[in-house]
């Protein structure tokens, strides 16, 4: 994806998500350009651990699409080389306009 596509992409996730952009998260991105999700380690940062609970017990649907892999030396060995998950912007603006 070309510098100006992945510049026009962002700027219309963020028109379309305006509460997860004031969030200043990025959309995740592929080889193959970009999907309408963060990553969800990025949106537990943001969120904090008591909201972020919250989101997960209204979260519909997770995704992962290759966009980042846990290293083979993350402290929980579980997750070693395992794919990062992500959410789908939809479902955070809800919650976020939920007053969340």
């Amino acid at each position: 994806m070309k510098a100006a596509e992945k510049k026009e992409f962002i700027a219309r996730t963020n028109s379309r998500f305006p509460r997860s952009a004031a969030l200043r998260l990025s959309p995740v991105e592929h080889a193959t350009g970009f999907y309408d999700g963060y990553d969800l380690e990025d949106v537990a940062g943001l969120l904090g651990p008591t909201r972020y609970a919250a989101f997960l017990a209204t979260l519909k649907e997770d995704f992962v699409c290759a966009h980042r892999t846990y290293s083979a030396t993350h402290p929980d060995p579980k997750l070693r080389w395992t794919e990062v998950h992500c959410c789908w912007a939809k479902d955070l603006e809800a919650f976020l306009s939920g007053g969340n």
